[in-house]
């Protein structure tokens, strides 16, 4: 899936430099843009555009705006949660016994799904109505 997301500092003279971090390594900006401010100073402006590649495992991606300054000890950092949400795979039902049983007997049915992002709710029906 293809995202876009974009870090914008406050004015500061110097201007600042802004770094993106995906997943906790360091990526390259898509445009990077520094602008003088009306009341002064500079701002700097990045966007990040990417493509997060389908996996089973990937869920969540974090992406981290850094703004380092010479004034600044420390860089500024703003965290941005990407939450992947993926469709189920398709439901498997399962029957103990072959699905034969005697009237007034128990049957066992389990239904199961691979995947998905939130999980997904699993409804059983018989004859229409609800189980």
């Amino acid at each position: 899936q293809l995202f876009t997301l974009t870090c914008r500092t406050s004015p500061a003279n110097p201007p600042a430099t802004l770094t993106w971090l995906l997943q906790g390594s360091r990526v390259t900006t898509g445009s990077l843009v520094v602008s003088q401010d009306e009341g002064g100073g500079w701002v700097t402006s990045a966007q990040l555009t990417h493509h997060l590649p389908r996996s089973q495992e990937v869920t969540q991606a974090s992406a981290d705006c850094l703004a380092t300054h010479p004034a600044a000890h420390h860089p500024v950092t703003h965290t941005h949660f990407i939450t992947v949400i993926k469709r189920p795979g398709w439901p498997v039902v399962e029957v103990d016994g072959g699905g034969e049983v005697v009237a007034g007997g128990h049957l066992t049915i389990l239904c199961t799904s691979q995947g998905g992002n939130p999980a997904p709710a699993l409804t059983l029906y018989k004859a229409g109505q609800q189980v």
